[in-house]
């Protein structure tokens, strides 16, 4: 169930009544200067709080800050409620943090539009030699967050920098030293942005292709022929 406010109008409230709180305060007049603004990130005369999209880059406010979003209402904080007297909303998990600043610049990802990666070039299939080393390669833009993932058979697993692999969370995975079980490993890679978080990017599948080496042998003499 979905709270009937919008996640960013509480936080900036709770934020302009302390503001306001504090300069009352400092200044011990009830007319003490106003010294906050509410921005318009997208210029389209709504301020940011009365909006599900600050940035008008497609991708909901709730989301960029990195809170949980509604599964009934998109765009609306999850939660059960709203307290009456605060305005909070309740039995959420979250939402009253700081916003998220993927790429830490200083600009919460909801005020700072963001772009979907797109994958320009594909992972191919490669082929590499008993015991040699290779590499899958993938290029996209709008990109800085890369996981490389291997089928096995039953379903896509997430890769981690062990055994023969190396640079699973890069742009360039790194095959070393395969052994012949390793002979039709299936590679893809999910590319995304820190920065925009709705949507993310998967590869096309490519092949490890080891060339085995056989063993044809003549009396005491044994030679390797490797598969072409």
């Amino acid at each position: 169930m979905c709270c009937s406010i919008f996640p960013i109008i509480t936080i900036l409230k709770t934020l302009i009544l302390s503001v306001l709180q504090a300069n009352i305060e400092n200044n011990d007049t009830s007319s003490a200067a106003i010294t906050y603004t509410i921005t318009d990130t997208d210029g389209d005369l709504i301020y940011d709080p009365y909006e599900l999209d600050a940035d008008n880059d497609g991708c909901n406010d709730v989301l960029e800050a990195g809170y949980t979003e509604s599964g009934v209402v998109s765009g609306e904080l999850q939660g059960i409620g709203y307290d009456a007297t605060t305005g909070l909303v309740t039995g959420n998990a979250d939402g009253y943090t700081t916003p998220a600043d993927g790429d830490a610049n200083t600009v919460y990802d909801f005020q700072e539009a963001g772009v979907a990666p797109a994958i320009s070039k594909q992972p191919i299939d490669v082929t590499v030699s008993l015991g040699g080393n290779i590499s899958f390669t993938v290029t996209a833009t709008n990109a800085d967050v890369y996981q490389w993932q291997i089928f096995n058979g039953v379903s896509w697993v997430d890769l981690t920098d062990t055994g023969i692999h190396s640079g699973a969370t890069t742009s360039i995975l790194l095959i070393n030293n395969p052994a012949n079980s390793d002979d039709g490993n299936q590679y893809r890679v999910l590319v995304s942005s820190s920065v925009f978080v709705c949507q993310n990017e998967l590869s096309n599948t490519a092949v490890l292709i080891v060339n085995v080496g056989t063993l044809i042998s003549n009396r005491r003499v044994t030679y390797r022929v490797n598969k072409n």
